[in-house]
């Protein structure tokens, strides 16, 4: 028998001020649907997943370790890599993750104890990796993957997209410690709380808009075309999760939900009088009064809307094609239907003037005054993290790498930094100022209000040295 550790690592201390909106965080999904895929194609393999790392230690670590990472955790990501490497040095190791995926080479150079970055969809490259670690497969012939070969030149396979519909079901049977009695709504004293994140779902994967005009400027999600699961299969996944443990609040994190007709087609395979709440995610400027309805008969209780900016030149510069007239619509629409909204509003893109940036601040606080279905506001300062076109920018310009040089090679990145530069490269903006705006969110009654200021509170912190 051999084992496959699945872990999550928590915060780098340095993020530890970074804010979603949520306080309750659920057990990792996506690391669930990566096990019970494994599991469903190599029989004789067993695979724990640690949606925190206190009861594991470097030398109980199985004969594969996968560990996802984000720009927020990447420093305890390698911390962990190096640990179990000097553990169990024939240990395999795996770095997955939207951060990962876009710094592949750069973490194999510089981290000689990671064995594999998977680019994207994991499910396939991680059973290819185990395969080729008994001798069944050709390191090359795995999708998604960033590999040293024989020689020691890094290299990339290729990219292959995950069938959604041909993936199996998850049940969270793989979690060490589950953490679920949250969320089991069969419970005396549970009710619904705001400030819980729903079960992750996973129906919908790309972006519908970034497949057609390309990504937004400061998207560092990797993204190839858009799926969607069908929507039975849709509703056999909830109800197996609903049966199981009670789960009744779902987050469906594709980019967008309103991918054409498809919720429609998911409210008419709904079974009838299945209760269940949903969060997603959608455009500003998408929510007709029709759309509205539909998502509110399908238990869509929040959305998370990006405006992000109001200012037109500042979007299309940004590649984000926004109608700004028709927000607040998509907001009141919203409200007729009982559903909250929670509205991020991003400032220091680049194009960005001390003008737009008030303009974008008094707009946000008229919202929350006039809308009473405004759950929370989120005031963020934008960040050009690597994956992104704008952090390609950045990367290109001779002035910036004169003044951080590391931007070409590093893996562990120095965000503030790099915003401080992009906002004196690009934007006209007084810092102090803008700074603090970002540490201005309007006041929502008797509701939570989450600002995103990390990165502003760092460069506050420099400014203060």
């Amino acid at each position: 028998m051999e084992y496959l550790d699945l872990i999550r690592p928590e915060i780098d201390k340095e993020y530890g001020d970074l804010h979603s909106g949520y306080t309750i965080i659920p057990p990792p999904s996506g690391l669930e649907i990566l096990a019970s895929c494994v599991s469903s194609k190599i029989k004789d393999m067993e695979v724990r997943i640690h949606p925190d790392i206190e009861n594991l230690t470097p030398s109980s670590a199985g004969d594969f370790v996968g560990i996802s990472d984000w720009f927020s955790n990447h420093q305890n990501a390698m911390n962990i890599a190096r640990a179990v490497k000097r553990a169990n040095s024939c240990c395999k190791v795996v770095i997955g993750g939207p951060n990962a995926s876009n710094l592949g080479a750069r973490i194999l150079k510089n981290h000689p104890y990671v064995d594999y970055i998977v680019y994207g969809d994991g499910e396939e490259a991680l059973v290819g990796i185990i395969e080729a670690g008994e001798g069944k497969r050709d390191v090359g012939g795995v999708p998604n993957l960033w590999f040293r070969d024989k020689n020691g030149e890094i290299k990339y396979t290729f990219d292959q997209n995950v069938n959604l519909n041909e993936q199996p079901l998850f049940d969270f049977s793989h979690l060490v410690n589950p953490k679920l009695e949250p969320y089991d709504s069969r419970r005396r004293d549970y009710e619904l709380d705001i400030d819980r994140t729903p079960i992750p779902l996973s129906s919908i994967r790309g972006c519908i808009k970034a497949s057609r005009l390309g990504k937004c400027s400061y998207c560092h999600i990797p993204t190839k075309g858009v799926r969607l699961m069908k929507p039975e299969r849709v509703w056999e996944q909830i109800e197996l999760l609903h049966n199981n443990y009670g789960i009744t609040e779902f987050f469906e994190t594709g980019d967008d939900f309103v991918v054409g007709n498809y919720p429609e087609k998911l409210l008419k395979a709904k079974p009838k009088d299945f209760a269940v709440s949903f969060r997603i995610y959608t455009a500003p400027d998408k929510v007709s009064p029709e759309i509205a309805r539909t998502l509110r008969a399908l238990g869509v209780r929040e959305i998370f809307m990006g405006i992000e900016n109001i200012n037109p030149d500042i979007l299309k510069r940004a590649n984000k094609f926004c109608d700004v007239s028709k927000v607040e619509d998509s907001v009141r629409n919203c409200e007729i239907e009982g559903i909250r909204v929670f509205l991020p509003f991003l400032f220091g893109l680049p194009g960005e003037t001390d003008e737009t940036a008030q303009r974008n601040h008094e707009f946000a606080h008229r919202v929350a005054e006039r809308y009473k279905n405004v759950n929370r506001i989120l005031y963020s300062l934008a960040v050009p993290i690597i994956g992104c076109s704008w952090f390609n920018e950045l990367a290109s310009d001779r002035t910036i790498q004169e003044q951080y040089p590391e931007i070409l090679w590093q893996d562990n990145l120095d965000y503030p930094r790099l915003t401080e530069l992009s906002l004196k490269r690009f934007c006209d903006v007084n810092l102090d100022k803008l700074l603090q705006i970002v540490s201005s969110p309007p006041s929502l009654p008797s509701q939570r209000v989450a600002s995103y200021g990390d990165i502003a509170h760092k460069i506050m912190g420099r400014k203060n040295e």
